[in-house]
């Protein structure tokens, strides 16, 4: 009896991963880059793209840590996709006068010596922030365009909101 149910939970399991997808499969392996506070994990850049990724996982990896995301359904047709997904990030909108002030001040005792030192203090206050008890965030029910290019499937650049929320409210 127990092997009848193991055997017919493996089927299930079988029917329901082969039913996800190609768009629905390449949002989940971004989203799970983006959790791991690691851009470089994400593909398919390089050059100056490359260099802004690994600067937003320093500055930002912490927060990125911290995003949750629930997939409530996605719709498919021909060349496009589109995933209705709940995000919950981080906001550092509320703190960003209380950041300035603070960026200010330290810059007024000792300018850093190089463009790294200035990320290290930057990543710092975010960090802080990132681990506060107090930290704020903001949930949203929102559409992710994906587009074929090809045989993959690509974020499309119409997803400003999803964008904007995956940035802290930063890119606001």
């Amino acid at each position: 009896m127990k092997a009848k149910i193991l055997i017919l939970l493996s089927m299930l399991l079988f029917v329901v991963s082969c039913g996800t997808h190609p768009a629905q499969k390449e949002f989940e392996r971004q989203m799970k880059a983006m959790q791991s506070g690691n851009l470089s994990k994400f593909g398919k850049a390089s050059g100056d793209v490359t260099v802004i990724l690994d600067q937003f996982s320093k500055m930002y990896g912490e927060g990125m840590k911290k995003i949750t995301y629930k997939i409530n359904k996605v719709e498919a047709k021909g060349d496009t996709a589109t995933i209705n997904v709940t995000v919950k990030s981080p906001d550092l909108t509320p703190y960003m006068s209380e950041l300035q002030n603070r960026m200010s001040e330290k810059l007024s005792k000792a300018m850093p010596k190089n463009n790294e030192e200035l990320q290290s203090q930057i990543s710092e206050l975010f960090n802080e922030k990132f681990n506060s008890k107090d930290l704020k965030y903001t949930e949203k029910t929102l559409d992710v365009k994906y587009v074929k290019n090809g045989k993959d499937w690509e974020m499309s650049d119409e997803n400003e909101e999803f964008f904007k929320i995956l940035t802290f409210g930063l890119m606001n």
